[in-house]
This record gives C-alpha cells, structure tokens and sequence, in this order.
C-alpha cells in the first residue's frame, strides 16, 4: 500500500508519515502543497508516476487549498477513484461539506489521533479493494454488452445486404441464422451473468426471518434489481429494491453499475434517508450522461427494537400486510439522478408478530391485458389481502406472479417485474 501526505507543514507531514509507518505503512510519500502531489501523482519525464492507493489531504494550505486539490484530483480519470481523507482542524460545517462535495471519502481531525487514523484509513482502504473487484467484475459485464452490441450491428448489415442481393439470399440467410444464433447465445450468457449479480436467498438463515425475491425482466436482461443486507453485530436486516429506466441491454449495464454502488455503500450500516442522498451523489454523473435515473428503495429492520425504516427514491410505496389488511406505508421521493440534492424523507414503523412487507416494481401494476387494462394497485391488495399469515412469503410472491400473468392472458410483458417479501417475525404454527 502506497499512501501520500499533502500538507505545508513538514512537521505535520512527519507526525503522520511515522504514525502509518509504525502501523506497518511502508510506502509513504509526502508532499507540501498540492502542486508537489499533483507532481507525485502524475510523474514527470524523469520520474514516472507510482500508483497511489490513498492521500491524506489537509483541508487548509496556502496557495491551491486541499478542497481545490481534491476537486481537481477528482476531475481526473485516471486518478478518480484514489479515497481522500481530508484532515483538518476546522469544526466548520461548510469546510467539512465541501470537502465531501469535492470527493472527500471522510476526514480526520488534528492533532490525529493514532487510533482514529488508522480505524478511517483501514476502513477506507477495504472500500477501495472492494470497489476495484467490483468495478472489475463490472467491466466483463460492460465488455460482454458492448460484444453483444457489435453482433446485433453485424445483424442489421447482414439483413440489409440480403436485401439488397437477392442473387445472395440462400448464402446470406444462412450467415444471418448463425448470426442470429450466436446473438441470442451470448443474449441467454448475458441474462445468467445479470441474474447471478442478484441473490438467489436472503443472507438471514441462522434467524427466524422469513422472506424471498423474485425479478422477471421483460427480455433477456432488464434494468430491475434487488439485494439484502445484513448486519449481524447490530441484529439489523436490510433490502433494496430498484428499478433503471429504460428496457435491455441499456438498462442492464446501468442496473449493475448502479447494484455496486448500492453494495459498497451498504458495507457500513447506514440509516435509508442517508444511504439514499449518497447514491445520488455517487451516481448523478453516470445517470445523466446516460439521461436514465434509477428508482431505488431501502428498508432497515431492527430485529431486536422491532423496528422498521424505509426510504423512497421514486419506487412504489411499500406495503404491509397485519392481520389480512393491506396498507400502503406513505413515504416516497425523486429517482437517483433527478436533482443534484434531492431530500428523502424515512418513515418508522413498529413491528408486529405476522407482519409482512412486499415491495414490487412497477411492472406488476402496469401489467395491462389484451384490453389495455391494467393490473393496478386494487388487483393487487386484493391478491395481498388474500395471503394467509402462515404461508412463507416465496408463496406469496409465487401467487401474485401467477395472478398478474393471468391477469394479462398471454399478453407480451413491456416492463420488469420484481417482488420481495420480508416476515421478520412469523408466525408461530
């Protein structure tokens, strides 16, 4: 690990520079102003740039101060994803809230503390080894969509020259049924690797939590998506369900970005109003180059107070089923990339034995039938409403599919239909 100290002062430099190596910190460089780090950091002709994995970065020097060293390191492709610890002196709020919006991961206060220090800065690069995996993972996925895209273009070149060249159509139609063939089995490939990114169980089998997902896209691949999350230490379950605009393979390569963001985040326990404000941050960018937003909603239980919180970014309200009732819990705000700084309200609720949440996206309302009727929200307490507390929720999310495909009679599904449902505390039988 290669750590780099920005700071004016070279004694400061010196006390953090012998706190990491005395922690086992071998590689640590040093630098006085930020012009000195941009220096280390991109090289020069007779020495070229070392791989950084983290910088400490003092908030205040003179000159090019640390929230404008930060923003500009930031800017930079190549060095974007290297964490930032911004350490400070100040108590200012403002200082502190502009460092995050220059793309500070967290900061220290001065003097440091040595405990503080390496505890932020372990933790920091943990987040940064995941991230790295994932974004690997990310790219076989980006890398498999753009070959996909490739051949779909072959396809298209294949068909126009077989209409052009009736001479050539015998030849030509049998090159574009390969084609075709191969199309479809990398399209089959990308659909296995899309659904192995969700879980196939909740992560909760040692407790007596009930529950279970489902997400059905309209093609091949969708841009639906779930996950749970669990923290033991605290006796605390989550889930996440989410759904990017747009349809196929666009939306598939946005839903995995968007999944990881979603995963490293929820490494740390985080309440639903914060987690949701940060993934707009990390994501705003990436959604409107693409002009998509991503709807998304996180509920926190807490097994031990029988405790529930829930946030919403732009998905369908939650619902709870108590004692055969069915009630929409009223808690709502804007998609991932809508605004830059969007407010996201979290609704509390007390937990009951028996109770059951469902979250669903909008798929399974919209489904419309040969009439152009839609499913709606009606049809949908009314299958809720009939599920008995003792059945376990996989049931329940197996009938509510098989109502709504009744429903639409063999009609061609437009949009991605995902379920989970959660009974923190079943029944006894």
């Amino acid at each position: 690990m290669r750590i780099l100290v920005v700071d004016d002062s070279p004694a400061q430099c010196m006390i953090l520079a012998a706190m990491l190596r005395s922690a086992g910190y071998a590689e640590v460089l040093t630098a006085h102003s930020a012009e000195a780090a941009y220096a280390v950091l991109g090289g020069t002709a007779a020495a070229p740039p070392r791989p950084i994995d983290l910088i400490l970065m003092d908030l205040r020097m003179p000159g090019t101060d640390g929230i404008t060293a930060c923003q500009t390191i930031k800017a930079s492709e190549a060095l974007h994803d290297i964490p930032i610890l911004m350490v400070t002196s100040s108590a200012d709020l403002g200082d502190l809230t502009r460092a995050f919006e220059a793309g500070a991961m967290d900061y220290i206060s001065k003097p440091p503390n040595a405990v503080e220090l390496l505890a932020r800065l372990s933790s920091a690069l943990r987040l940064k080894r995941e991230t790295d995996q994932r974004k690997a993972h990310a790219q076989e996925l980006l890398a498999l969509m753009e070959q996909i895209r490739h051949e779909q273009q072959r396809s298209d070149r294949l068909v126009a020259d077989l209409r052009a060249e009736q001479s050539r159509s015998e030849r030509m139609a049998g090159d574009l049924r390969r084609q075709n063939e191969r199309f479809q089995q990398d399209m089959i490939l990308a659909r296995t690797i899309q659904l192995s990114l969700l879980p196939q169980q909740p992560p909760w089998g040692q407790r007596s939590v009930a529950g279970g997902g489902l997400s059905i896209p309209a093609s091949e691949v969708g841009g639906d998506f779930y996950t749970y999350v669990e923290f033991r230490d605290q006796q605390m379950i989550g889930a996440v369900i989410g759904d990017v605009s747009g349809k196929g393979v666009g939306a598939a390569l946005m839903m995995a970005l968007v999944l990881s963001a979603v995963e490293s985040q929820l490494r740390d326990l985080q309440r639903p109003r914060d987690l949701l404000p940060a993934l707009n941050r990390s994501l705003m960018a990436h959604l409107q180059r693409s002009r998509m937003n991503a709807a998304l909603m996180y509920v926190l239980i807490d097994l031990a107070e029988r405790t529930l919180w829930v946030a919403n970014a732009g998905m369908i309200a939650p619902l709870l089923i108590r004692a055969g009732a069915v009630q929409a819990i009223d808690v709502c705000g804007l998609p991932l990339g809508a605004m830059a700084q969007p407010a996201y309200a979290e609704a509390q609720i007390r937990l009951q034995s028996g109770d059951l949440l469902v979250l669903v996206s909008d798929g399974i309302v919209e489904a419309h039938n040969a009439q152009g009727e839609l499913f709606g929200f009606e049809r949908l307490e009314q299958v809720l409403g009939r599920h008995p507390a003792a059945h376990a929720p996989s049931r329940l999310i197996g009938e509510l599919i098989a109502a709504t495909r009744a429903f639409t009679g063999g009609c061609e599904q437009h949009d991605d239909m995902t379920v989970v449902a959660i009974c923190p505390y079943p029944p006894l039988l």
